[in-house]
Protein backbone atom coordinates (compact mmCIF):
# COMPACT_ATOMS: atom_id res chain seq x y z
CA UNK A 1 0.00 0.00 0.00
CA UNK A 2 2.60 2.01 0.87
CA UNK A 3 4.46 1.67 -2.60
CA UNK A 4 1.16 2.53 -4.31
CA UNK A 5 1.12 5.59 -2.44
CA UNK A 6 4.92 6.76 -3.36
CA UNK A 7 4.44 5.95 -6.73
CA UNK A 8 0.63 8.17 -6.95
CA UNK A 9 2.79 11.28 -5.37
CA UNK A 10 5.26 10.98 -7.77
CA UNK A 11 3.69 11.09 -10.94
CA UNK A 12 1.43 13.78 -9.32
CA UNK A 13 5.13 15.84 -9.21
CA UNK A 14 6.12 15.14 -12.42
CA UNK A 15 2.83 16.41 -14.41
CA UNK A 16 3.15 19.69 -11.87
CA UNK A 17 6.59 20.47 -12.54
CA UNK A 18 5.69 21.32 -16.63
CA UNK A 19 2.31 22.48 -15.66
CA UNK A 20 4.09 25.63 -13.41
CA UNK A 21 6.88 25.97 -15.59
CA UNK A 22 4.54 26.29 -18.52
CA UNK A 23 2.32 28.64 -16.47
CA UNK A 24 5.09 31.07 -15.95
CA UNK A 25 5.78 30.98 -19.55
CA UNK A 26 2.39 32.43 -20.53
CA UNK A 27 2.49 35.08 -17.76
CA UNK A 28 2.44 38.02 -19.14
CA UNK A 29 6.52 39.94 -19.10
CA UNK A 30 6.66 43.09 -16.49
CA UNK A 31 7.24 46.15 -18.57
CA UNK A 32 9.60 49.00 -16.94
CA UNK A 33 8.69 52.43 -18.02
CA UNK A 34 9.94 55.35 -16.66
CA UNK A 35 7.29 57.89 -14.52
CA UNK A 36 4.82 59.30 -16.35
CA UNK A 37 2.81 62.96 -15.88
CA UNK A 38 3.98 65.04 -12.33
CA UNK A 39 5.27 68.56 -12.21
CA UNK A 40 7.78 69.87 -14.78
CA UNK A 41 9.92 73.30 -15.47
CA UNK A 42 9.95 74.52 -18.88
CA UNK A 43 12.29 77.42 -21.00
CA UNK A 44 11.44 78.13 -24.19
CA UNK A 45 13.01 81.01 -26.52
CA UNK A 46 12.99 81.75 -30.03
CA UNK A 47 12.47 84.82 -33.11
CA UNK A 48 9.50 87.29 -33.24
CA UNK A 49 7.80 88.56 -35.85
CA UNK A 50 5.11 91.35 -34.91
CA UNK A 51 2.59 92.94 -37.14
CA UNK A 52 1.99 96.20 -38.08
CA UNK A 53 0.80 98.35 -35.29
CA UNK A 54 -0.22 102.36 -35.73
CA UNK A 55 -1.17 105.41 -33.12
CA UNK A 56 -2.88 108.43 -33.64
CA UNK A 57 -1.36 111.91 -33.81
CA UNK A 58 -4.19 113.81 -34.82
CA UNK A 59 -1.60 117.74 -35.30
CA UNK A 60 1.40 118.75 -36.76
CA UNK A 61 -0.28 117.84 -40.25
CA UNK A 62 -0.12 114.25 -39.49
CA UNK A 63 -3.57 112.08 -38.55
CA UNK A 64 -1.86 108.43 -37.58
CA UNK A 65 1.78 106.57 -38.02
CA UNK A 66 2.30 102.66 -38.90
CA UNK A 67 5.02 101.45 -37.29
CA UNK A 68 6.82 98.61 -39.05
CA UNK A 69 9.19 96.69 -36.84
CA UNK A 70 12.88 93.98 -37.49
CA UNK A 71 12.19 90.28 -36.29
CA UNK A 72 12.75 90.55 -32.40
CA UNK A 73 13.05 88.28 -29.88
CA UNK A 74 10.38 85.62 -27.22
CA UNK A 75 11.42 84.10 -23.97
CA UNK A 76 9.45 82.17 -22.09
CA UNK A 77 9.58 80.46 -18.31
CA UNK A 78 6.62 78.20 -17.36
CA UNK A 79 6.32 75.93 -14.78
CA UNK A 80 3.20 72.78 -15.34
CA UNK A 81 1.78 69.76 -14.80
CA UNK A 82 1.49 66.58 -16.75
CA UNK A 83 -1.95 64.77 -15.96
CA UNK A 84 -0.48 61.62 -17.85
CA UNK A 85 -3.71 61.74 -20.18
CA UNK A 86 -2.41 64.21 -22.10
CA UNK A 87 -3.28 67.17 -20.89
CA UNK A 88 -1.40 69.05 -19.40
CA UNK A 89 -1.68 72.62 -17.85
CA UNK A 90 0.47 75.65 -17.29
CA UNK A 91 1.55 79.09 -15.75
CA UNK A 92 3.58 80.67 -17.98
CA UNK A 93 5.62 84.47 -18.18
CA UNK A 94 6.69 85.22 -21.70
CA UNK A 95 8.89 88.57 -22.81
CA UNK A 96 9.29 89.98 -25.97
CA UNK A 97 10.98 93.16 -28.11
CA UNK A 98 10.91 94.42 -31.54
CA UNK A 99 13.25 97.34 -32.30
CA UNK A 100 11.62 100.26 -35.52
CA UNK A 101 12.35 99.40 -38.72
CA UNK A 102 10.43 102.23 -40.40
CA UNK A 103 7.77 104.19 -39.64
CA UNK A 104 5.40 105.53 -42.33
CA UNK A 105 2.91 109.16 -41.52
CA UNK A 106 -0.90 109.20 -42.92
CA UNK A 107 -1.04 113.29 -43.66
CA UNK A 108 -4.26 114.56 -42.51
CA UNK A 109 -4.59 116.67 -45.48
CA UNK A 110 -4.35 112.98 -47.52
CA UNK A 111 -1.47 110.82 -48.76
CA UNK A 112 1.83 109.38 -47.13
CA UNK A 113 4.71 110.39 -45.71
CA UNK A 114 7.46 107.05 -45.66
CA UNK A 115 10.19 107.17 -42.57
CA UNK A 116 13.32 105.05 -43.63
CA UNK A 117 14.69 103.17 -41.39
CA UNK A 118 17.65 105.43 -40.95
CA UNK A 119 15.58 108.28 -40.37
CA UNK A 120 12.96 106.23 -37.44
CA UNK A 121 13.91 105.11 -34.38
CA UNK A 122 11.73 103.49 -30.95
CA UNK A 123 11.45 100.09 -29.85
CA UNK A 124 8.11 97.89 -28.05
CA UNK A 125 8.59 95.38 -25.70
CA UNK A 126 5.51 93.06 -23.95
CA UNK A 127 5.40 91.33 -20.81
CA UNK A 128 2.67 88.72 -19.82
CA UNK A 129 1.58 86.18 -17.79
CA UNK A 130 -0.58 83.75 -19.03
CA UNK A 131 -2.40 80.29 -17.99
CA UNK A 132 -2.10 77.72 -20.67
CA UNK A 133 -3.97 74.23 -21.46
CA UNK A 134 -2.22 71.42 -23.46
CA UNK A 135 -2.73 68.26 -25.04
CA UNK A 136 -0.38 65.93 -26.27
CA UNK A 137 -0.76 63.45 -29.17
CA UNK A 138 1.51 60.25 -28.03
CA UNK A 139 3.30 58.20 -30.98
CA UNK A 140 5.98 57.18 -28.89
CA UNK A 141 8.42 59.66 -28.44
CA UNK A 142 7.97 62.24 -31.20
CA UNK A 143 4.80 63.86 -29.89
CA UNK A 144 2.29 66.58 -31.84
CA UNK A 145 0.94 69.03 -29.05
CA UNK A 146 -1.63 71.79 -29.25
CA UNK A 147 -2.81 74.70 -26.93
CA UNK A 148 -4.00 78.09 -25.64
CA UNK A 149 -3.33 80.13 -23.08
CA UNK A 150 -5.05 83.63 -21.59
CA UNK A 151 -3.69 86.35 -19.06
CA UNK A 152 -2.83 89.64 -18.08
CA UNK A 153 -0.03 91.65 -20.65
CA UNK A 154 1.59 94.83 -20.80
CA UNK A 155 2.86 96.59 -23.86
CA UNK A 156 5.33 99.14 -23.91
CA UNK A 157 6.09 101.72 -27.09
CA UNK A 158 9.22 103.47 -25.83
CA UNK A 159 9.98 106.47 -27.85
CA UNK A 160 8.41 105.91 -31.29
CA UNK A 161 9.27 109.19 -33.71
CA UNK A 162 11.32 110.21 -36.83
CA UNK A 163 14.71 112.66 -37.38
CA UNK A 164 13.86 116.03 -36.64
CA UNK A 165 13.11 118.15 -40.26
CA UNK A 166 12.55 115.43 -42.29
CA UNK A 167 10.49 117.94 -45.34
CA UNK A 168 8.23 119.31 -44.42
CA UNK A 169 7.24 117.28 -41.28
CA UNK A 170 9.12 118.06 -38.04
CA UNK A 171 10.88 115.37 -36.20
CA UNK A 172 10.87 114.03 -32.15
CA UNK A 173 9.31 111.54 -30.25
CA UNK A 174 5.70 111.31 -31.13
CA UNK A 175 4.73 108.20 -28.79
CA UNK A 176 6.01 107.00 -25.69
CA UNK A 177 3.51 105.24 -23.73
CA UNK A 178 2.19 102.08 -21.67
CA UNK A 179 -0.88 99.94 -20.81
CA UNK A 180 -1.70 96.70 -20.09
CA UNK A 181 -5.01 94.07 -21.05
CA UNK A 182 -5.54 90.75 -22.29
CA UNK A 183 -2.73 88.38 -23.55
CA UNK A 184 -3.44 85.35 -25.48
CA UNK A 185 -1.72 82.82 -27.38
CA UNK A 186 -1.97 79.97 -29.93
CA UNK A 187 0.93 77.18 -30.22
CA UNK A 188 1.39 74.18 -31.92
CA UNK A 189 4.56 72.24 -32.24
CA UNK A 190 6.27 68.87 -31.15
CA UNK A 191 8.35 67.60 -28.48
CA UNK A 192 11.01 64.82 -28.48
CA UNK A 193 12.19 62.36 -25.30
CA UNK A 194 15.61 62.95 -24.89
CA UNK A 195 15.42 61.01 -21.33
CA UNK A 196 12.17 60.02 -18.99
CA UNK A 197 12.20 63.34 -17.49
CA UNK A 198 13.69 65.83 -20.20
CA UNK A 199 11.85 66.27 -23.49
CA UNK A 200 12.97 69.09 -25.82
CA UNK A 201 10.00 70.82 -28.17
CA UNK A 202 9.60 72.95 -31.66
CA UNK A 203 6.97 75.06 -32.34
CA UNK A 204 4.82 77.83 -33.22
CA UNK A 205 3.13 80.54 -31.45
CA UNK A 206 0.53 83.23 -32.17
CA UNK A 207 0.54 85.88 -29.52
CA UNK A 208 -1.31 88.85 -28.91
CA UNK A 209 -1.74 91.92 -26.08
CA UNK A 210 -4.49 94.50 -26.45
CA UNK A 211 -3.60 97.92 -25.31
CA UNK A 212 -4.65 101.66 -25.83
CA UNK A 213 -1.91 103.72 -26.37
CA UNK A 214 -1.84 107.71 -26.40
CA UNK A 215 0.41 109.83 -28.57
CA UNK A 216 2.31 112.93 -27.45
CA UNK A 217 -1.07 114.86 -28.59
CA UNK A 218 -3.21 113.16 -26.55
CA UNK A 219 -4.63 111.06 -28.89
CA UNK A 220 -5.73 107.94 -27.92
CA UNK A 221 -5.73 104.67 -30.34
CA UNK A 222 -6.39 100.61 -30.18
CA UNK A 223 -2.89 99.59 -30.09
CA UNK A 224 -2.76 95.54 -29.91
CA UNK A 225 0.40 94.19 -30.05
CA UNK A 226 0.43 90.49 -32.21
CA UNK A 227 2.91 88.51 -33.30
CA UNK A 228 4.40 85.12 -35.35
CA UNK A 229 6.66 83.39 -33.04
CA UNK A 230 8.69 80.14 -33.87
CA UNK A 231 10.96 78.84 -30.83
CA UNK A 232 12.79 75.85 -29.73
CA UNK A 233 12.39 74.90 -25.51
CA UNK A 234 13.30 72.06 -23.38
CA UNK A 235 10.39 70.92 -20.68
CA UNK A 236 11.90 69.07 -17.13
CA UNK A 237 10.08 66.79 -14.91
CA UNK A 238 10.45 66.12 -11.35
Amino acid sequence: MKTAIAALSLSVATFALPTGAMAADLDPPIVTTGPAGGLYMAARAGASWAEETDFNVGALGIASVENDYDPGFLGILAVGYDFANGFRGELELSYSKYDIDTHSASLIGGGVTPFPSSQSFGDAESFAVMASAYYDIDLGGIDPFIGGGLGWGRVEADGFGVSPLIGTLPGGVALDDSDSGLAYHITAGLSFDITDSLKAEVGYRYQGINADLASVTGASRSFDLTSHNAFVGLRVGF
